[in-house]
């Protein structure tokens, strides 16, 4: 064989050789997700009430948990509050709904996994200590800031109009009976009102029958029927005209 030959052949294999070393370490590089280009991350983790919620890439599954009080707190004495659920793309937007009760906890960190199942890390909301997490999270307007309460303020209601107490809005949605006494009759029982009323906290609404001789106990708040309009009379009544005078205060622990 000829020199030339020869080093041609070299070539050739000098080729060969470094074609299958490029190929071999190419894919070593894609195994995992398989989309080299595509990295899962987490860019923000925030509150906008009523949810948390977290912006990332590529992500498949979002949790998060509370880290409990107390010294010495391990990893696994984290309480889960729960997986978060996608709601956009583009980027990638997970949102849950803060708990209604709030968690006795130091800081609420958010877990993200790729489409492996492989956990990417974790990112604190960013607001430290039990104190702060409350305000944040569970505390009214009035308890966070030091705006004046409006608990224990009668508003008055027709049917179908609603107000607000701090984070309770009720709406009179009905008035159902009334046997008070008329006014210049002297009866045995002085009789009573009830309504209807949809009340909404944090986003949850519930249906709820009230009394006027006796408060309507709800999640931890005292709702009363102070007034009543017009005043007691025989004969038909249209409770579509009727007015309710509405008092709420927080029942006393």
């Amino acid at each position: 064989m000829s020199k030339k030959a020869i080093l041609w052949t070299i070539v050739a294999l000098l080729i060969i050789v470094s074609a299958g070393f490029y190929y071999f370490n190419t894919r070593q590089s894609w195994s995992g997700s398989g989309i080299l280009s595509a990295t899962a991350s987490v860019q923000s983790f925030r509150v906008e009430k009523p949810d948390f919620v977290i912006e990332g890439s590529n992500l498949a599954k979002v949790e998060i948990w509370a880290v409990p009080s107390g010294t010495g707190v391990t990893e696994d004495e984290y309480q889960k509050i729960g997986d978060a659920t996608q709601s956009a793309d583009n980027p990638q937007k997970w949102m849950l709904p803060i708990p209604s009760e709030p968690i006795l906890a130091t800081d609420i960190i958010a877990r993200a996994y790729d489409t492996n199942g492989h956990e990417l890390g974790k990112m604190s909301l960013g607001i430290i200590g039990a104190t702060e997490l409350y305000n944040a999270l569970w505390a009214t307007s009035t308890e966070a800031t030091g705006t004046p309460s409006t608990m224990g303020t009668v508003r008055t209601l027709g049917v179908g109009d609603s107000a607000a107490w701090d984070n309770l809005t009720i709406k009179l949605n009905s008035v159902d009976s009334d046997s008070c006494c008329p006014e210049g009759v002297d009866c045995i029982w002085a009789g009573n009102v009830t309504a209807t009323l949809a009340i909404t906290q944090n986003g949850a609404e519930s249906t709820e029958k009230i009394d006027s001789t006796k408060s309507l106990l709800y999640k931890g708040y005292a709702i009363s029927i102070e007034s009543v309009s017009p005043k007691p009379t025989q004969g038909e009544k249209d409770f579509s005209t009727y007015e309710l005078g509405l008092s709420v205060k927080k029942q006393s622990s």
